[in-house]
């Protein structure tokens, strides 16, 4: 996933298909053997939780660092840092971060990057655990630079729980209904997801696409393609697991003749209010 941002140039055209045409080069200067030693040190922690190299050389590549250092061997901190480090140096290539204390970064953050990595599990408590680093490291942002950014994003944070634990629900379910084994020790994902994608293959009509829920009955849904407004109605996707409203991606295929598209593949789903922030991605 990446964040589109139009050029600055004014041609209403998205960046990267405009004026984003030079190699962009970052120059490190040569301190000597001791700020050499520095980096790569830096660079060792960083890639733990996937850090790009560019981002040692940004302000917040060194706050996620320290934070990293604070519980180097949490799992749960690891991952939140994962998450963290990509939509910053990934989804937000194009827009230069100046600090942590701009809300719609966090916003953004929260309801449409995060939903993208939240993981099926037995106990389905990746959302809490997400949620108690996210306040862990607002609270010590707060503390090292002296600003009031936890107070701000911890109630937009209450506001947004009970959808994200939402979404995780559904991802969950999404996955066991198409995967019964996904869980057992002994199942091979791979073989079950490729035997999946074969039997999409059959469909002389198949779709990846990204779709808003509009209403649902006991023999299909209705569904509408956010890219081009189209309706579809939908038929093998639970719908005790969703909602109108909810934003699900996922591949869909229809055989000739059918009335009807049949549910394939989940892939992520979003909370309702993440809306405002799709028309810009790239997924």
């Amino acid at each position: 996933m990446k964040k589109l941002v139009l050029c600055k140039c004014g041609s209403g055209k998205y960046f990267e298909q405009c004026c984003d045409t030079n190699v962009r080069v970052l120059a490190i200067p040569n301190n000597g053997p001791h700020h050499q030693k520095e980096i790569l040190t830096k660079l060792s922690i960083g890639r733990e939780f996937g850090m790009r190299f560019r981002g040692v050389y940004e302000f917040y590549g060194n706050d996620l660092i320290e934070f990293k250092l604070k519980n180097p061997k949490s799992r749960s901190r690891n991952e939140f840092l994962r998450v963290l480090a990509q939509y910053v140096t990934e989804y937000l290539e194009d827009v230069c971060l100046s600090s942590w204390n701009e809300p719609d970064f966090w916003e953004e953050f929260i309801i449409l990057y995060y939903p993208c990595f939240i993981q099926v599990t037995s106990q389905e408590k990746e959302v809490e655990k997400f949620v108690s680093e996210l306040k862990r490291f607002l609270h010590w942002i707060d503390i090292k630079y002296k600003i009031p950014l936890f107070k701000t994003i911890d109630s937009y944070i209450k506001e947004m729980f009970l959808e994200l634990k939402d979404c995780e629900a559904t991802i969950n379910r999404l996955y066991k209904h198409e995967f019964p084994n996904f869980l057992n020790e002994d199942c091979n994902i791979q073989t079950d997801f490729f035997g999946r994608l074969d039997k999409l293959e059959e469909f002389p009509e198949k779709k990846d696409t990204l779709f808003e829920i509009k209403s649902l009955n006991r023999v299909y849904l209705v569904v509408t393609e956010l890219e081009t407004n189209e309706n579809f109605y939908l038929k093998g996707l639970p719908s005790a697991t969703v909602y109108p409203g909810m934003i699900i991606s996922g591949s869909i295929g229809r055989k000739k003749g059918d009335w009807a598209w049949t549910w394939g593949i989940p892939e992520n789903v979003f909370p309702k209010s993440s809306k405002k922030y799709l028309d810009d991605i790239r997924l």
